[in-house]
């Protein structure tokens, strides 16, 4: 078989003759941000799906491959805040943007890795740098765990009282209201929750507006209350 013939043929899990192989991060065509991000990805240079990798690189070699393919994966897992935000200079979007985009752009790597498997010539390679890959991950988690600070102030009284009225009424929440330092007033999980668990629920029963006042006996109060802060 001549060469041209051999290199039309398909070799497995993306690997190449010499047992090389590629990583492909590829942009979902239907991303609903498709355009923005792909000519993101073009200003910063990379216009392939997929990152060359030699199965005989070195640790150097492989940390610097990861570093692309991470600046690659940052841009296509940016969401419509990060996008607006960010501004236009892609030179601050291929860096570090939030614990979310860094965590997901890392995870699309990990599957990228996973999808090659099986047996490969460059198993080697491939398990450093998965290895590296989930270093990485831990050291965000860790990072963001040191961050994010809790501190219990007075000024959280009234909201932990208006939730403990909620829960007496029927509300089921799995948060927690907290102040943050250097962010304010928000919530943690009180046990550990994964993507689609329900963090809230309100019984329709105890959900207050403005017309249910108005038509309710509870408007003369409100407005006595008004009066007497206005005089």
């Amino acid at each position: 078989m001549d060469t041209p013939e051999l290199l039309k043929q398909k070799l497995p899990h993306d690997a190449h003759n010499d047992g090389d192989f590629s990583l492909i991060l590829e942009l979902p065509e239907n991303d609903k941000f498709f355009k923005k991000k792909k000519k993101l990805l073009e200003e910063m240079g990379s216009h392939a799906k997929f990152v060359y990798i030699q199965s005989s690189a070195s640790t150097v070699e492989l940390k610097s491959s990861l570093n692309l393919m991470l600046q690659r994966a940052r841009i296509i897992n940016l969401d419509e805040l990060e996008l607006y935000f960010s501004g236009e200079d892609v030179t601050d979007l291929v860096e570090f943007n939030s614990p979310r985009n860094e965590m997901e752009a890392l995870n699309s790597i990990l599957t990228a890795i996973a999808k090659l498997g099986g047996e490969h010539s460059a198993a080697t390679a491939l398990q450093e740098l998965r290895v590296a890959t989930v270093n990485l991950i831990s050291e965000v988690a860790k990072n963001f765990k040191e961050e994010r600070k809790v501190v219990t102030v007075s000024s959280c009284e009234q909201e932990k009282c208006l939730q403990q009225w909620g829960e007496d009424e029927g509300v089921k929440s799995q948060l927690e209201i907290s102040y943050f330092e250097g962010a304010g007033r928000g919530a943690v999980a009180r046990q550990d929750m994964r993507i689609g668990d329900i963090a809230m629920e309100i019984p329709l029963s105890i959900v207050i507006s403005e017309n249910l006042v108005h038509a309710s006996q509870m408007e003369i109060i409100f407005r006595t209350y008004l009066r007497m802060r206005v005089s």
